[in-house]
């Protein structure tokens, strides 16, 4: 028999289920038609109601030319990020288990749904992708409507809102203390190298993803990532108290600490991202491997830009530049 080839919807915020709900997997034409009709009265402005209908609509094309389709859509999680992902991953590797596709369409409504393709398509085939967009008689209208939704939506308010916020006061409170713009700056810019290279997620699926066993040899890099993180304290520890001899005080203080935090710290992460990456081979997970090798990248140009910016804050060697020297 004939394997089908499988059209996917995403769901990635899951309001199928926020909304009208439906839970994930939705599959077959009739439960998506049914699904995609709900969600419809619930909220007519939904992007995901077009882009299920319009995976029904190319699921009744290509049984019109005879070829053995199916469709599905796969709902993730209103968090998003690694809980929405592993969501979805869990339902494709069942859908995958039960109908054996020989390949797949992916129909999204853009997005954040564009982030599981890799997760896709470490899978299955995929032999297309539609892009689903409601159309405006106006851009600016369509702009104007478009951010008063996500405005709507607390994952996107937190960046709309909440950052511009977040960079008022700390511009507001760097001035009132005397410290100037630049420690402003420092912080932004860590902030924005956490978030383009997702960091922070990182850092939670290490504590999620941690698996600890006797049985395997991986053990021994946990073991020596928490030796080094020891002798990064330690070193925090004498380093503090070095600075406070030194007289170094403020921001000056922080940067001589964080001078000998850096490569320690480095250090364990490194056998960390390794220990991972033994663990992930040894389970033939390619995309997992692919993952931490970057996550080891960035975590070098992490400990790159500290050491610059706390060598620059703490200007003991020569030549002796000051930032205000170039204004």
């Amino acid at each position: 028999m004939e394997r089908p080839i499988l059209i996917v919807c995403i769901d990635r915020d899951n309001d199928l289920y926020e909304k009208a709900k439906v839970n994930g997997p939705v599959l077959g034409r009739e439960k998506n038609l049914a699904a995609a009709t709900k969600l419809g009265i619930a909220d007519p402005e939904d992007s995901d109601v077009n882009a299920i209908f319009s995976a029904v609509q190319l699921y009744d094309k290509m049984k019109s030319e005879n070829k053995n389709v199916e469709i599905v859509t796969l709902t993730g999680d209103k968090r998003l990020g690694y809980e929405a992902d592993k969501k979805i991953s869990d339902q494709l590797d069942k859908i995958i288990s039960e109908l054996k596709p020989s390949s797949a369409v992916l129909v999204s409504d853009g997005a954040s749904d564009e982030e599981v393709l890799p997760i896709i398509k470490s899978r299955i085939k995929i032999d297309s992708t539609r892009i689903v967009t409601v159309k405006q008689s106006k851009e600016l209208e369509k702009t104007y409507f478009i951010l008063l939704e996500k405005i709507k939506d607390p994952y996107y308010a937190k960046i709309i809102i909440g950052i511009p916020a977040l960079l008022i006061l700390m511009l507001s409170t760097a001035s009132y203390l005397g410290l100037g713009w630049e420690v402003v700056g420092i912080v932004i810019g860590l902030f924005l190298l956490v978030r383009m290279f997702n960091i922070d997620e990182g850092i939670a699926n290490f504590i999620k993803e941690f698996k600890f066993s006797a049985e395997r040899t991986s053990w021994i890099g946990y073991i020596a990532a928490l030796v080094f993180l020891m002798i990064a304290l330690a070193i925090a520890y004498q380093n503090f108290n070095k600075a406070t001899i030194m007289g170094l005080t403020n921001e000056k203080l922080v940067a001589y600490i964080i001078q000998g935090l850096i490569w320690p710290l480095l250090v364990s992460f490194f056998f960390i991202v390794i220990t991972k990456i033994i663990d992930a081979r040894a389970e033939k997970k390619v995309y997992v491997i692919t993952k931490y090798t970057f996550y080891g990248i960035a975590g070098i140009l992490v400990a790159m830009l500290l050491d610059i910016g706390s060598k620059w804050m703490l200007n003991l060697d020569p030549p002796y530049v000051s930032f205000g020297d170039f204004l």
